[in-house]
């Protein structure tokens, strides 16, 4: 058979493989369909498509490109983008390979049944600066001093100086500085005085000192709640003080506190304080319960005490007078000794000249102040309460300037004014208003999250001070929209319930108020944790536990050849068959006409037509 002979056959044979048209049947897994999350800028105008996206984020297209170049008939590549603070746009069925390494970081949707994949980008050495990780700021009172502690992350800037600032709004309220050493990182405590109550948006300032050029400043805002409500305070006298008397005076010009006092004797003989028995509502009340004439306090009294601060929590500050003798020893902490001088001498900003000194105290026992080796002021925590014992007796003798030192003053002021510039008033509202800022209130609303999370777990504390056998708990979080009811589930412990919200959106004004019926109320701001670089590097600790656990994998800085590796070695669900048509395709047509052509040009060279 010549070659001619042989293409026109091969022709024939394709024309009417063509003409006849035989189905083809094939069986293979389908592919995957895989997510791939990336974080995209929060900023207004910003892309959602991660390829076209700044110059900065180039490693993110990398990575995207190369699982889309590796995907072939194994996966189908999906992108998704999220901005900081949204949820995880990954689908529920399905992998999905999250890129991390930046600041933004996804909230919620990180509880995963398919596997997850993470690929981080791969480590740049940062520029030289600093940058704040995070804010943490609680809860604050108005007309006191509160803190915010500032996370900071310095990178090539040893030896010089970051400023930092606290605005509330345009007004400035707080600031303080640092000095960088070889430490890379850096926690400051920033004080700063609230200037209005309610719900105050903070904004911190970072500023560094550059090499040369202008100086870098990073920002962060953090919301915190300002309460306006005075901490109660009550002043018991189980018989008349002359010591807790002063301290009375010197607690009720301050406007933190609100200031109630009870007295057993001498009724209606001080104007602002009641007379008869200690009254349990009162006590219950209040944040702190301080006690003068100690040798009045019979055994009842002493148990309520005790119960008050076991169970309710608050704080006691005894105020003894003189040797403490009768029920009330019970409460002090270790030995006392009475030591009386000739002069007098200061022990914390208290002046005397009579003295309790203590000695044989426990592990658990803190001294606030000594005179001379022993200490006379001593802290002791009882339960969830704290008491404290002052023992300087004759303090309220010294609170003045001598009256000669007054005379010598050409205009000398009332002796009520001159009363609130000494150290004896700046001590004891000191002492006080950081007791009740520590005391926990009746019903107490703490709100908790955890990283990733879209929702805010609250916990609701009820410390009663009388006995109970059964509780009745409601809450609700109200927003400006109006209020909607949150269901509470008791916890193992009495008084303690639980529950979840969503956190609110577009940044409301929201707040949780629990009611215990026969106890209180509490209320707690719900904001929504800003989206830091603390919170995100929580979060990408989070989802490489989570990719683990899920049969996923958490690959290495920009290992993108691991995750393709591993996303091919998942089963790709139950091979489909796929019928085919061979003969419709164009190459079948390309190959009769080859064949013709090259019989007719064979048949030509050897003469034939």
């Amino acid at each position: 058979m010549t070659l001619a002979t042989a293409l026109r056959l091969v022709a024939v044979a394709m024309a009417v493989g063509g003409v006849v048209d035989p189905a083809v049947t094939s069986s293979r897994p389908p592919p995957l369909d895989v997510d791939v999350a990336v974080p995209v800028p929060s900023t207004a105008g910003a892309p959602t498509d991660v390829m076209a996206v700044g110059p900065g984020d180039a490693s993110a297209r990398d990575v995207v490109r190369a699982l889309t170049a590796a995907a072939g008939a194994t996966f189908r590549v999906r992108v998704r983008t999220f901005a900081p603070g949204e949820r995880l746009p990954c689908a529920a069925a399905g992998p999905c390979v999250v890129v991390t390494g930046t600041s933004a970081a996804p909230r919620g949707g990180l509880e995963r049944s398919e596997p997850l994949f993470t690929v981080a980008l791969r480590d740049q050495t940062p520029a030289a600066g600093v940058t704040i990780d995070d804010v943490l700021a609680g809860a604050a009172h108005l007309d006191t001093r509160a803190t915010v502690a500032v996370a900071l992350s310095g990178h090539s800037v040893a030896g010089r100086e970051t400023r930092l600032e606290i605005r509330d709004g345009a007004v400035p309220v707080g600031a303080a500085r640092h000095i960088w050493t070889n430490e890379p990182a850096a926690t400051i405590a920033v004080p700063w005085w609230p200037a209005q109550s309610g719900r105050r948006r903070l904004t911190v300032s970072a500023t560094t000192a550059a090499g040369d050029g202008a100086p870098q400043t990073e920002r962060l805002a953090v919301d915190v709640a300002v309460a306006a409500t005075p901490w109660p305070v009550l002043v018991l006298e189980p018989r008349p003080s002359w010591a807790a008397t002063f301290v009375r005076r010197a607690l009720e010009s301050d406007a933190r506190l609100d200031v109630d006092a009870q007295a057993t004797l001498a009724p209606g003989l001080v104007r602002g304080v009641a007379p008869g028995p200690v009254d349990d509502r009162r006590v219950a009340r209040a944040r702190v319960v301080v006690v003068g004439g100690l040798d009045g306090l019979t055994d009842a009294d002493v148990r309520r005490l005790e119960r008050y601060l076991a169970e309710r929590g608050g704080a006691v500050v005894l105020v003894p007078d003189g040797v403490v003798s009768g029920p009330a020893a019970q409460l002090l902490p270790g030995r006392w000794r009475h030591r009386l001088e000739a002069t007098a001498a200061d022990a914390a900003g208290l002046r005397a000249s009579e003295w309790l000194l203590a000695s044989g105290l426990g592990a658990g026992d803190v001294v606030m102040a000594s005179h001379g080796a022993a200490p006379t002021i001593v802290s002791r925590a009882i339960g969830e309460g704290r008491l404290v014992v002052v023992g300087a007796l004759d303090a309220w003798r010294f609170r003045t300037p001598s009256l000669p030192a007054v005379r010598e003053r050409a205009a000398a002021p009332p002796i009520e004014a001159l009363e609130q510039a000494t150290p004896f008033t700046s001590f004891w509202q000191a002492l006080v208003a950081e007791l009740a800022r520590g005391s926990r209130p009746a019903v107490e609303v703490s709100i908790a999250h955890e990283a990733g999370d879209d929702h805010a777990t609250i916990e609701v504390q009820a410390r009663a001070f009388a006995p109970r056998t059964a509780w009745t708990a409601a809450a609700r979080v109200v927003c400006a929209g109006g209020a909607m009811p949150l269901r509470l589930w008791p916890e193992a412990r009495a008084g303690h319930f639980g529950g979840a919200v969503s956190w609110p959106h577009n940044d409301a004004a929201c707040e949780i108020v629990a009611t215990i019926d026969g106890v209180g109320e509490g209320r707690a701001w719900l904001n929504a944790p800003p989206s830091t670089r603390g919170e995100a590097r929580r979060v990408v600790e989070r989802l490489r536990a989570v990719a683990v656990s899920s049969g996923g994998l958490a690959a290495a800085p920009g290992d993108v050849d691991a995750v393709v590796r591993a996303l091919a070695a998942l089963p790709r669900g139950t091979p489909v068959e796929e019928p085919s048509w061979p003969m419709r395709s164009w190459w079948w047509g390309l190959g009769v006409a080859l064949a013709l052509g090259g019989e007719w040009w064979l048949r030509r060279q050897s003469g034939a037509r």
